[in-house]
């Protein structure tokens, strides 16, 4: 007798709350989900105050991709009179994480400190909220409240995430780390801390101490080969990213793709293979990545290149790829001899022993235009300049990536410029008052990259922080200008006024680490002395 049917024997809405928590596991343990939705409802429904019974019911509920239902069982452990702010702090994480509700999150976390003012979690969770909808003033406010009642495991999240106190971060998870030496959280924290103090020596340490623990997190992987790249361990760097290929972390992260494993491509030779690549990191990444579709055809592959829909038609005429797809179903992994994640080609083509493929003249073609866009108008004697200063605050960089209006001011001193937004963001309300540059922002008409690229087509140079654009421009072979946080990422390198994966971008560092204003006072005078050069070579296009 399966377990439904033994609980439904004896009665379910007569078993106590215990007696249902126990059926709830074990139907969950046995992979019937839908059951134990049912019974983990009926165990909050008998104990509306238990918070665990509450995380096992949203959990198994998102899961089965019935968030909506999650936001309800939150609601209903509310009414029914919790003690706690997790009901509101786990309805605040759905609506943001599942339901791409920011609006729905917030007015639960503002009923949640409505009701309890003083809850450390409640603002934490506020803060974090308002950091990555970019609202950084109402993020250091709740940050503060936090601290006033956090105990060290909040006050290192505040510190290090939202206030950006970093040698305040580290005291503390020194402390914690006293307690529980081998917390991957703590640790990581730490690591993230002094690496973004440019402490990278260090930060690798409590990376590797992490990793001995965790070797499979992201969290992990990413930032420990980031920081030995920058201190020009390529060889270990791309060791560390080739860790996303283990099969622990296929297994866990690509359960699809399971049956496949055998096929996955570690460095096979090529020739007369069929091959398939999946995206795995971000938009600005696989852009970089698609170089390596030539290096796959000259091992002799039929190459079919899966990307994000996004950036489809914009790859349709990828040199190297035989096919470029957006459907990612790995069923269809078995009609090819082999698969890979881009991430990856890297380290399989050499980037660990410093070969990189360069493309000056690009590796994607810039677009037909189309007339469904806007273009700048490159008849009116002004030049036509590009601007991003600011990208997504999610990376574990944080915002230290993103320039404020403020930091432009500079640009501002250039004569004769037509400014164009070139980022997706939306443009702060006071960005004249505050920048000093008038823009203009045409970006709604841009349904994908395909449409981003006939607009940067048009620029005479794009000039922007670590962000898609840049990357955009460099695949595309166009004039570009790089501004880079100190720290940079692992792809700049950490000095020079070049990088190796777009040779024809032009990089400019920070003097002191957050200095954005030393960038774009070099950026202005930049732009006053190669005036000429930039005018000249719009007549060369």
């Amino acid at each position: 007798m399966g377990m439904t049917a033994a609980a439904d024997d004896l009665g379910a809405y007569e078993l106590g709350a215990d007696d249902l928590v126990e059926v709830a596991r074990e139907l969950e343990a046995d992979g019937q989900l839908q059951d134990a939705a049912t019974y983990w409802g009926r165990a909050a429904a008998a104990r509306p105050g238990d918070d665990a019974i509450l995380r096992a019911l949203t959990g198994v509920l998102v899961r089965l991709a019935r968030a909506g239902e999650a936001v309800e069982a939150c609601r209903r452990a509310v009414a029914g009179g919790s003690v706690s702010t997790y009901p509101w702090r786990e309805r605040a994480v759905i609506s943001y994480v599942y339901l791409n509700d920011p609006a729905g999150a917030a007015e639960s976390l503002r009923e949640a400190l409505a009701s309890h003012p003083h809850d450390a979690q409640a603002h934490l969770l506020m803060a974090t909220l308002a950091y990555q909808t970019q609202d950084f003033d109402l993020a250091r406010e709740h940050g503060q409240r936090a601290l006033e009642t956090a105990d060290d495991d909040v006050a290192l999240q505040v510190r290090q995430r939202i206030l950006g106190d970093f040698e305040g971060a580290v005291s503390v998870g020194r402390r914690l780390l006293l307690q529980r030496p081998t917390d991957v959280d703590v640790l990581v924290l730490c690591g993230l801390s002094l690496h973004l103090m440019g402490r990278l020596d260090e930060a690798v340490g409590f990376y590797y101490r992490a990793a001995e623990h965790a070797p499979y997190r992201g969290d992990v992987i990413f930032p420990l080969a980031d920081a030995l790249i920058l201190l020009g361990d390529h060889r270990a760097g791309w060791r560390r990213f080739g860790a996303v290929g283990d099969e622990a972390m296929l297994r866990t992260n690509l359960p699809a793709a399971t049956p496949y494993l055998d096929r996955f491509w570690r460095g096979e030779p090529l020739a007369g293979k069929r091959i398939f690549i999946l995206p795995y990191v971000g938009l600005g990444d696989s852009l970089m990545y698609a170089r390596y579709a030539r290096d796959l055809k000259a091992a002799g592959a039929h190459v079919t290149w899966c990307c994000r829909p996004e950036l489809q038609r914009l790859f349709a005429d990828l040199g190297g790829s035989d096919v470029v797809t957006s459907d990612g179903q790995l069923e269809a992994l078995g009609d090819y001899d082999h698969w890979c994640l881009d991430l990856l080609l890297p380290g399989r083509f050499g980037a660990g022993e410093g070969r990189i493929p360069t493309w000056p003249e690009g590796y994607l073609k810039v677009p037909a235009e189309t007339g469904a866009i806007s273009l700048p108008d490159r008849g009116n004697g002004r030049l036509q300049v590009g601007l991003c200063w600011k990208t997504s605050p999610s990376h574990y960089l944080r915002n230290a990536r993103s320039l404020s209006p403020e930091d432009l001011r500079p640009l501002a001193r250039i004569a004769d410029v037509d400014w164009h937004v070139l980022q997706k963001w939306p443009v702060e309300p006071d960005f004249a008052a505050r920048s000093g540059l008038a823009i203009r922002d045409t970006s709604h008409e841009w349904a994908d990259f395909h449409d981003s690229a006939v607009f940067a087509g048009g620029l005479d140079l794009t000039i922007s922080i670590c962000s898609a654009p840049v990357h955009l421009a460099g695949a595309l072979g166009l004039p570009a200008w790089a501004m880079i946080a100190d720290p940079p990422e692992w792809r700049w390198g950490r000095q020079g006024d070049r990088a190796p994966w777009y040779p024809q971008a032009r990089v400019f560092r920070q003097t002191a680490r957050g200095d954005w204003l030393s960038v774009t006072e070099a950026v202005a005078r930049a732009f006053e002395t190669e005036r000429g050069a930039l005018e000249a070579q719009r007549t060369r296009l």
